[in-house]
């Protein structure tokens, strides 16, 4: 844990993404590349941080694919009609450096275009290993149901394709 102490009284006190920031109170939480910070980090540890304050929290990232709380906050297909936050895109090209314009351009021609993309547009993409694009999952998930019922008439078998890594997205069952 590193921390900086300001002549005011405040300080800036740096946690890693894990258990070793369980019980910290902020007033204000940054997480950077928050795309990479596993869901219930965020949901157990994190978040709680600033409840007892009513803080806020500033989330930061590269986008790493479609999935996870930072991609569902930024929501980059506009699913939810309003944000009680502010959402900001910084693209490559709004860089005003020349190198590293230059150095941008140089990369595309040696990067995957999926992870240049994601690196440098700051679009979140769909990797090459998924056999499914999320946003037509999405389409065939009823977020409506709440109950789940037991089938006992026949043998079934369920099984889980995980798409690409950490991915939950496809549910299969077979009922002989």
């Amino acid at each position: 844990v590193s921390m900086i102490s300001l002549t005011n009284g405040s300080f800036i006190k740096s946690l890693p993404p894990t258990d070793g920031a369980r019980g910290e109170t902020a007033d204000t939480l940054y997480i950077d590349e928050a795309g990479y910070v596993e869901d219930d980090v965020y949901d157990t540890i994190l978040k709680p941080t600033t409840l007892a304050t009513n803080g806020r929290t500033i989330l930061s990232s590269t986008p790493n694919g479609h999935k996870g709380f930072f991609f569902k906050f930024f929501d980059p297909f506009e699913k939810e009609s309003t944000h009680d936050f502010s959402r900001y895109w910084f693209p490559w090209w709004v860089c005003p450096n020349p190198y590293v314009r230059e150095q941008v351009i140089n990369d595309k021609k040696t990067t995957d275009p999926i992870t240049w993309k994601q690196e440098y547009e700051a679009t979140f993409e769909t990797t090459m290993s998924s056999f499914f694009e999320n946003p037509d999952i999405d389409k065939c998930i009823d977020y409506s149901i709440t109950e789940l019922h037991e089938w006992k008439k026949t043998e079934a078998f369920m099984g889980v394709d995980w798409g690409y890594k950490d991915c939950h997205s496809v549910i299969t069952i077979v009922i002989p």
